[in-house]
């Protein structure tokens, strides 16, 4: 073979490959324009109907919904939940509760569980009892958080007449778990990550519904950060729903700088899926980082009276730790002084759950993991009828 017809069979081959790349090219593309499209939608819808100090207007929720409806037809999973929350904002603009209702029935998926149970709180006609069943729903959801402490009870300890004040459980500090979902991060154990950033943003913001502000809450631009943070530690687990929800909620609910950075995301996860890339980060551990971030993890989760949750991870990695034996019983001893020092006259304890005081074990107590499958599995159950109300008057 001369050199000539060796060039044009070369050129001959580049172009077959050209055209035969072209197709998936083209697909990843139009994924990743739809993708754009749909949250630069849904973000100018979501600016009409964030809270704001003007309060509500019927206008601006008749126009968020007929953007909104623009993107319906393509939202699916994760997504489809994100669209069914903000149509549950622009009804509440409307008046419209029933309808307001409805929507945040039909967004109960990860990304924005807590968000709607939280709305159907809000919103709820119900008597008290029926109330504390979304509290309850939003404590297992959320084990590491303020709800949780709410569900329990334990009143008695806020009492004036306790000296020194008892220890609250958990023992909140947004630093701390932000500090702690990074160390997993780093250590690569990115599914236990994304939910410990979940966690603290569920911890550490407030809550978010039709508030008069937006900021510090948990879909302000300040959380929104820590939302992409989720996202990528999620995609790295393999978690795809998952994190493509979180990817949403950072691009929506974040700053112009991060809806860019969410975009390009985007992007490079098509390319990477149309590759059919075999390897995540998460794939492989490095076992040194795995023990440094454990270690400080261990002492984090006792710092937040979360002790159950540290002895979990004992004995999940005991290769990390240099005594896992002793560790284990050196957690579990300070736990049953944070029991003592809490059931400092009280009639009754719970913690997690679980009642410690006067009757049940201390050190049967667990703390789950943020946004559990067995979580979302009880929660499911428990709303169904839950939003049902009571029944009808003969």
């Amino acid at each position: 073979m001369n050199s000539n017809t060796l060039s044009q069979y070369v050129g001959l081959l580049g172009m077959i490959l050209l055209l035969a790349m072209a197709p998936a090219c083209a697909e990843t593309s139009g994924e990743a324009s739809t993708f754009t499209s749909a949250v630069t939608v849904t973000r100018k819808a979501w600016r009409l109907v964030m809270p704001t100090r003007e309060g509500m207007s019927v206008s601006r929720g008749k126009e968020a919904r007929a953007l909104l409806a623009r993107v319906e037809p393509s939202a699916s999973g994760s997504n489809r939940a994100i669209l069914q929350y903000l149509l549950a904002c622009a009804d509440t603009h409307a008046g419209n509760e029933d309808a307001t209702r409805l929507e945040l029935e039909s967004s109960f998926a990860i990304p924005m569980a807590p968000e709607s149970i939280l709305g159907l709180l809000e919103i709820c006609p119900h008597p008290q009892d029926e109330r504390s069943r979304y509290v309850q729903c939003l404590a297992e959801l959320l084990p590491g958080s303020g709800w949780r402490r709410q569900a329990d009870g334990n009143k008695s300890r806020y009492e004036a007449d306790v000296k020194p004040p008892r220890a609250d459980v958990p023992s909140l500090s947004r630093a701390k778990m932000i500090d702690v979902a990074a160390l997993m991060e780093k250590a690569g154990l990115f599914e236990l990550a994304w939910r410990a950033y979940a966690e603290a943003i569920y911890a550490g913001f407030s809550p978010a519904w039709m508030k008069e502000k937006l900021d510090e809450t948990w879909l302000s631009p300040e959380a929104a950060e820590y939302w992409y943070k989720a996202a990528t530690c999620a995609y790295s687990a393999g978690n795809d729903q998952v994190a493509w929800g979180y990817l949403m909620k950072a691009a929506i609910f974040g700053t112009d700088g991060l809806y860019n950075k969410s975009i390009q995301t985007a992007k490079q996860w098509f390319e990477e899926q149309k590759a059919e890339r075999k390897a995540r980060p998460g794939d492989t551990v490095d076992r040194d980082a795995v023990r440094a971030a454990l270690s400080q993890v261990v002492t984090s989760y006792q710092q937040m009276n979360m002790h159950p949750r540290a002895w979990a991870l004992i004995d999940a990695y005991p290769g990390s730790f240099v005594d896992p034996a002793a560790l284990r019983k050196e957690v579990q001893k300070e736990w049953l002084a944070v029991v003592k020092d809490v059931s400092r006259a009280a009639r009754k304890v719970t913690l997690y759950g679980h009642e410690v005081y006067p009757n049940g074990d201390p050190l049967k107590v667990t703390v789950p993991w943020c946004l559990s499958d067995e979580a979302m599995a009880s929660v499911k159950e428990r709303l169904g009828k839950v939003v049902e109300g009571p029944p009808a008057s003969k």
